[in-house]
């Protein structure tokens, strides 16, 4: 028997301002689009601030976030 897990890590780099090329508003629906293609069990970000977070959070049904922040764990 075997058994799949997949993985994903996904680097949300920060919520830029809006001006810039890259803002978060610009990338927000890309990067949901991008994470529910690969259907991940279990996701990582990096550089996410509360608001990315709670829109993915928003976007992914189900999902249980833990999150280790500066060294100290909050689970929601």
């Amino acid at each position: 028997m075997s058994v799949s897990l997949s993985v994903m890590s996904f680097n949300l780099h920060d919520d830029l301002p809006e001006e810039s090329p890259n803002s978060w508003l610009k990338r927000k629906d890309l990067c949901l689009t991008v994470i529910t293609s690969y259907s991940p069990i279990v996701l990582c970000t990096q550089q996410g601030v509360k608001s990315q977070l709670d829109y993915l959070q928003q976007g992914l049904p189900g999902i249980i976030e833990f999150s280790l922040i500066y060294g100290s764990l909050i689970s929601t």
